[in-house]
């Protein structure tokens, strides 16, 4: 254990599902860790709760990830916090069951829902990734990791009633997870 100790770890999707045990798992291995989510204050703060117990140091942020400036304040304040980011996790952003985009055929979709799945989980990837690069990138051994859903298409399938958002995540993102180019090739 502590394989990541005084790591310090920003998990934006962090205070629910895959995105909480993350947290978790992060703060049993030694890092320090941010969690960062919108709108779920009550699960945010019993996770912090929890992982203040594991003796790390822990920051809960609300941020709407869609808005670049929302995600600059969160970024600098971990920053201000911890000293620098280690790791950036890339949570957040899915369809969620009982919206009423999923399951509406493609062709039903307004180009404002469209935008705003695309909005939802490939821009707001890119706006937490650019807004830490920098500091990741100037970590050693700095990591991005980007977190999405391998039952996304087949739940939505066929792709003439697939969601947008299962669009964005398995058409733009994944492709990322596996290798990516972050403008430093030695790395």
């Amino acid at each position: 254990m502590n394989r990541l100790h005084n790591k310090k770890a920003l998990v934006i999707g962090g205070s629910t599902g895959i995105g909480r045990e993350v947290c978790r798992l992060f703060a049993q291995e030694g890092a320090d860790v941010a969690v960062g989510d919108h709108g779920r204050e009550k699960a945010g703060a019993s996770l912090i709760a929890e992982l203040a117990n594991s003796g790390r140091d822990v920051l809960q942020c609300d941020v709407d990830v869609r808005s670049e400036e929302q995600v600059k304040a969160v970024i600098d304040l971990a920053i201000a916090r911890f000293g620098h980011l280690d790791i950036l996790v890339n949570n957040a952003g899915m369809s969620q069951v009982g919206t009423e985009d999923l399951g509406r055929p493609f062709a039903e979709l307004s180009p404002e829902e469209w935008q705003a799945g695309i909005d939802q989980n490939l821009n707001l990837t890119a706006n937490v990734t650019r807004a830490a690069l920098v500091d990741i990138t100037q970590a050693v051994g700095g990591r991005i990791v980007f977190v999405t859903s391998v039952t996304g298409p087949v739940v939505t399938a066929p792709v003439s009633q697939a969601s947008p958002m299962t669009l964005a995540n398995s058409g733009s993102v994944e492709p990322y997870t596996v290798s990516p180019r972050i403008g430093n090739s030695e790395a």
